[in-house]
């Protein structure tokens, strides 16, 4: 079986949330919910799992995640950096916002070298998922650029404190056709709305959504690096603060080669994120049912 790695987008600055979610403390034993997805990718067979943070909650990550869990499988991590560019680009060096998910991935790319799987680190994706991810990277031709993703129900993915970003699939035959980013989600009444700045989008049927959890091949990473150079040598000096480049949407792009396909898996897990400070009860509740349960140990490690 060959090499499988998983990648964690954990970078992110969490402006809803107000502080470091990806390492907030929600399992029985103050486990964070990157600790459970990484306990599932170690018992699903990926080989190695790489995280990319940011440089200034590196000693607390290093302490919370790769002490205690290189135990269970090898642990590398690299920084989001935003003056890390491709070569030729040069831009102010005022930004404080990272540059997206899509930047993320890029700044990764010289530890990948295998199938990889790529999720975010604050979400909570269940252990069917990630099997089913790493099977398919455990058989698919790294040299070919398929891809897959693990969608959920949008009704599954909402949160009671607020609005939510999601990537609306357009599913047909078990395969991704085309991934549009939305924000500002919300349920109102028995239709689903996105807040537009002209006019809202509503769904009046229950949308599969992504997030972030795909499975991507070196070869992908490629395609994703030629969109990535493409956006910074097209940005405007009035972009530069806040216009970001992500993942969905380089896909999106993508998947418009039709020689290209992506894989669509339909999940039933349980997901969990924290959003909003107020999702953490929730997501208390719901990690402690799933240890009395025995879906996991008491404690991971």
């Amino acid at each position: 079986m060959q090499k499988t790695q998983i990648i964690f987008l954990a970078a992110g600055m969490a402006r809803r949330y107000g502080s470091l979610k990806q390492l907030e403390k929600v399992g029985p034993n103050q486990e964070s919910l990157m600790e459970y997805t990484l306990y599932d990718a170690w018992k699903s067979g990926f080989s190695e799992a790489i995280f990319i943070i940011r440089e200034d909650f590196e000693e607390e990550f290093v302490n919370k995640i790769v002490k205690p869990y290189r135990k269970l499988m090898p642990i590398r991590y690299v920084f989001q950096s935003i003056d890390e560019l491709p070569s030729g680009i040069s831009l102010r060096k005022d930004r404080v916002k990272p540059w997206g998910t899509a930047h993320a991935l890029w700044c990764a790319k010289d530890c990948i070298n295998a199938p990889f799987a790529l999720v975010n680190a604050d979400d909570f994706y269940g252990k069917t998922s990630l099997q089913v991810l790493q099977k398919w990277l455990s058989q698919v031709d790294p040299q070919t650029t398929e891809a897959s993703l693990v969608g959920y129900k949008l009704s599954e993915t909402l949160s009671a404190a607020g609005s939510v970003s999601r990537g609306v699939c357009d599913v047909k035959k078990n395969r991704l056709v085309t991934i549009e980013e939305y924000t500002k989600i919300s349920k109102q009444q028995d239709s689903y709305v996105a807040q537009l700045p002209c006019k809202n989008v509503i769904w009046q049927y229950n949308p599969w959504v992504s997030l972030n959890c795909w499975g991507l091949t070196p070869s992908f990473l490629l395609e994703i690096e030629s969109q990535i150079k493409d956006f910074f040598t097209h940005i405007t000096g009035e972009e530069i603060e806040n216009k970001e480049i992500f993942l969905p949407e380089v896909i999106a792009k993508i998947l418009e080669d039709k020689t290209k396909q992506a894989y669509f898996f339909k999940s039933e897990e349980k997901w969990l994120g924290l959003t909003y400070p107020q999702d953490i009860a929730f997501a208390k509740k719901e990690l402690e049912q799933l240890v009395t349960r025995n879906v996991y140990p008491p404690s991971l490690i």
